[in-house]
């Protein structure tokens, strides 16, 4: 265990369809310094050229799955990386 960065933001499950209660993300590819960011503070703030994807995993409230998303930065785009 270890420190990392808080990302907010309201996904969608890809497991189970539904929007999940909680909005708190996880991620190591930041300062890993405890800050909190919203998707919007990143592409406003990060700097492409230095940060380009970002991953962010947390449990889903309603399923229990685990979900990792990245973050594309450049091209501003989310992709699930699991199995359905």
């Amino acid at each position: 265990m270890g420190m990392f960065d808080t990302i907010k933001d309201k996904i969608y499950c890809p497991y189970c369809g539904k929007l999940s209660e909680e909005n708190e993300y996880q991620t190591k590819d930041l300062s890993c310094s405890l800050d909190g960011w919203t998707i919007s503070d990143i592409i406003q703030f990060v700097q492409p050229n230095i940060v380009n994807k970002i991953t962010i995993y947390n449990e889903c409230s309603n399923c229990k799955k685990w979900i990792e998303i990245v973050l594309d930065i450049k091209r501003n785009v989310k992709h699930f990386m699991g199995k359905k």
